[in-house]
Parts: structure tokens; C-alpha cells; sequence
């Protein structure tokens, strides 16, 4: 009895942890604030795409690009100049590393969308890929052009 028991308990177990293998990817909230590289004091339109069980490969990275491009675009135009970016991130809400970072777009580990999430954070690390408007060197991939504006895909983590 109590043999069945655990082995029941390990299914479920690994059912729940393996659930971002088998739920479909779906986009949770989308926020858009402005970004900058400090080398150039050059500022840039930044669109951060939360994702609940993203995907886990560069192909389901791609097709789910591909399956919210268009709602993306349409209600967002996150790409007008070459170096904007549409950063898709797992959907994993923290604390802060520093209260202070809440006043912030990102902070050095973590993107606070200037406190829009309440007191929660996301982390950097979580990054699953960026769509811009630039070649962004090597592993990055064109995906094509949308209104005359070049699209790439960059994967971190993969």
C-alpha cells in the first residue's frame, strides 16, 4: 500500500514539474517602457513579452514568434527603429533584488517595469529570446521583414 502510494505520489510529482513540456505557451501580460545603452547615451523602445510555459527549443521559440507576430505588431508596433526589442521572458515573478530597482524599467539582474507588477520583479536570467530590428551577431537569426522592417531573432539560454 505504501509502495503504490509513493509511486502514485512520483507521478504526480513529475507531472507538475514536467507542465511546461506539455502546456501550450501562451503570452500572460506584454509591457513596452524605454531602454537605453549607456555607451552612446542611445535610448530604444523596449517591449517585454511575459510567457507562461514558454518554449523550450529554438523551433517552438520560433513558431510561437511566429503564432503572436502579428498581434504583437498590430496592437504594440514594438519594432520602429532597428535597435528596439521585443524581449520574451518566462513568466516567474520575484522579489527585487533592491526595493529601489521597483523605480526602474530593468535593473542590473532584473527588469521591475518601474513597479508595474506591484512589488514583484522578473529576472534576466529567464530570457528565452529577443526579436529586433538588428542583426545582433552571431546566433542570430533573420526572420524577415514586416512593413519594410527587417526582423531577427536572438536566442539566450538555448
Amino acid at each position: 500500500m505504501k509502495l503504490r502510494f509513493m509511486i502514485v505520489l512520483v507521478i504526480l510529482m513529475a507531472a507538475y514539474s514536467l507542465r511546461d513540456y506539455y502546456l501550450p505557451a501562451k503570452i500572460s501580460m506584454v509591457y513596452q517602457g524605454e531602454d537605453y545603452i549607456t555607451a552612446g547615451d542611445i535610448k530604444f523602445k523596449s517591449t517585454v513579452v511575459l510567457v507562461k510555459h514558454p518554449p523550450l527549443t529554438k523551433k517552438g521559440g520560433k513558431v510561437f514568434w511566429e503564432e503572436n507576430k502579428d498581434f504583437l505588431i498590430n496592437k504594440y508596433n514594438p519594432i520602429e527603429k532597428s535597435l528596439d526589442r521585443v524581449v520574451f521572458i518566462h513568466d516567474a515573478p520575484e522579489e527585487p533584488y533592491d526595493k529601489h530597482e521597483l523605480n526602474y524599467w530593468k535593473g542590473d539582474n532584473q527588469y521591475c517595469f518601474n513597479g508595474r507588477m506591484g512589488d514583484k520583479c522578473i529576472s534576466k536570467d529567464k530570457t528565452i529570446f529577443l526579436v529586433t530590428g538588428r542583426d545582433m551577431g552571431e546566433g542570430s537569426e533573420y526572420l524577415g521583414s514586416d512593413k519594410g522592417k527587417s526582423m531577427y531573432i536572438w536566442f539566450l539560454h538555448r
